[in-house]
């Protein structure tokens, strides 16, 4: 075999030698005690073996949403935002979004808490001024649920109130009739919301007359605007009579702090009485009518068992059927009628007795004079059956009372009246003597 490695030169040095093991030279022993190792050990598994123990003296607290709320400047410049941009005509994404969340629903699981709706109404009633082309967001805030919140949004609400009537008076029958309309329905619901303390129906009764007062107060020019909207919101005859009766039991408190609207009260409650009363009247007359009719078109029963067969039975029963039923719902809401009467009745009786019998002279006694006025102008002209027994009470209460009423049955029936007024003075007038057990037979 060939070798390829190539010969050294002359002259040149060889390869070193290899050099011989040494023995090793005795050092200090470096290496690290790992005995520690085992101690880590032990404790790992000391660690693993511990118990935590809870005081039972620590008071634990569960945070509420409110730390996740918005600022309020970030809720003033969402309201900025939104109002400009509705204002400027340029896109309603933001002023779409205020409108539903204030329309929320106070009882949804999701809906905003009243520290956050604080925020909103703060924001709001900084720019009122900006709010005449807001109708939308104005309503939205109106109906918002406020009789049930705590007494800072109460206040804040009612200010807001006060800022939107006095800087956007167009505002103020939509502010108004929200307010009356709770008159006749107030769901006792409203003040137990969600995340509130609860707030009882008569309660929130004072806090809505105590912004219809600060309204009054604050913004003399309401006080036309709510004269209409109690004769508007006044309950129809389909109400039930506890709204009907309550609707008028809160108008004659309103009219105890609202001095310039009492006559107009008092002679807005007479009207609908005096109405209710001609309506009874009426539906006995047509019952009677129809009933006596009835009575004259029966068929006899020889002639019925001549002519019926078996498809004439089941029309005759449906007939019977429908008349029964139609009879029921006319006397039921007959009887709706009574009762919201005698309600009316009942709330004038006890509102009319401290004022009447004060002590002061009838002459001068205004509620007194108020009452004549009243059979005058609405009992009178209306031949009632029912309303003027008020007056009629009243005016036996004292020989003074009496003169003055029969001095004015007098005037009417001999004097001032017309015609058809002078007979049905008359007649008023035989029947109150006749049922005046109190009065002398001087008198």
């Amino acid at each position: 075999m060939v070798s390829l490695a190539a010969a050294a030169p002359p002259g040149a040095m060889g390869p070193p030698p290899t050099p011989k093991s040494m023995p090793p030279r005795p050092t200090m022993s470096l290496k690290r005690d790992s005995s520690y190792l085992d101690e880590e050990v032990d404790l790992s598994h000391t660690a693993k073996r511990l118990k935590v123990a809870f005081s039972p003296n620590v008071d634990i607290k569960i945070l509420d949403d409110s730390w996740n709320e918005k600022s309020f400047e970030l809720v003033k410049e969402e309201v900025r935002v939104g109002i400009e941009r509705h204002a400027d005509l340029k896109h309603d994404v933001q002023y779409t979004k205020l409108v539903a969340l204030l329309s929320q629903d106070a009882f949804d699981s999701d809906a905003s808490s009243g520290k956050l709706l604080r925020k909103y109404l703060l924001a709001l009633e900084a720019r009122v001024n900006s709010l005449g082309e807001c109708g939308k967001l104005v309503i939205a805030a109106l109906d918002m649920a406020w009789l049930g919140r705590d007494e800072v949004f109460v206040g804040l609400y009612v200010r807001f109130l006060v800022s939107l009537s006095s800087a956007q008076s167009k505002y103020i029958p939509a502010i108004l009739e929200r307010l009356v309309s709770q008159f006749a329905k107030l769901p006792a619901s409203l003040g137990r919301l969600p995340g509130e303390e609860g707030v009882s129906r008569p309660q929130m009764f004072v806090r809505l007359h105590m912004a219809v007062k600060t309204l009054l107060r604050q913004v003399p020019s309401a006080s036309g605007v709510l004269a209409k909207t109690l004769k508007v919101d006044f309950p129809n005859d389909l109400a039930t009579t506890r709204s009907y009766i309550q609707y008028q039991k809160q108008i004659l408190r309103l009219a105890e702090y609202a001095k310039e609207l009492k006559s107009e009260v008092l002679a807005l409650i007479m009207q609908r009485l005096v109405g209710v009363d001609v309506q009874i009247q009426q539906d006995l007359e047509d019952l009677a009518e129809e009933s006596e009719e009835r009575l004259l078109q029966r068929p006899s029963s020889k002639d019925g068992d001549n002519d019926v067969d078996d498809s004439d039975d089941s029309d005759s029963d449906s007939s019977s059927e429908e008349t029964s039923t139609e009879d029921e719902q006319r006397l039921k809401e007959l009887r709706l009628k009574v009762a919201k009467m005698d309600g009316t009745l009942d709330l004038l009786f006890e509102y009319y007795a401290p004022l009447v019998q004060d002590g002061s002279d009838p002459e001068y006694n205004e509620a007194y004079q108020q009452m004549l006025a009243h059979f005058t102008t609405f009992i009178l002209p209306n031949r009632t059956r029912h309303a003027q027994f008020l007056l009629f009470h009243f005016a036996q209460t004292s020989e003074e009372h009496t003169t003055l009423f029969t001095r004015r049955c007098g005037e009417l029936a001999f004097v001032n009246g017309m015609p058809a007024q002078r007979i049905t003075a008359i007649a008023y007038l035989a029947s109150f003597v006749a049922r005046a057990s109190h009065i002398s037979s001087h008198s």
